[in-house]
């Protein structure tokens, strides 16, 4: 029945500007933070561009056309070593 499964949830911030002029790139942060959130099925809890450490950077660099396949590799061990300092892992 329709409206029975139930739904996953994401919400994210972005960094804190002083001037509503860079409100856009808070913005961009926390649909960044969003979109990580859901490749890694992070669902049902805060994230927060500025606690995503290693996972940032990665998100920029994976997004590159150029990073393809070859980013993979190297990046899995990173998360491997970054995961165990992790905010975002369940607790």
């Amino acid at each position: 029945m329709p409206g029975d499964d139930p739904a996953d949830l994401y919400i994210s911030l972005g960094r804190y500007n002083d001037s509503i002029k860079d409100i856009s790139a808070s913005y961009r942060e926390a649909r960044t933070a969003i979109t990580l959130a859901e490749q890694m099925h992070w669902s049902n809890r805060l994230i927060s561009y500025d606690q995503m450490g290693i996972y940032r950077f990665l998100a920029s660099v994976c997004d590159q056309p150029a990073a393809g396949s070859a980013s993979s590799v190297w990046s899995e061990r990173l998360v491997s070593v970054n995961w165990q300092y992790s905010p975002i892992k369940d607790n």
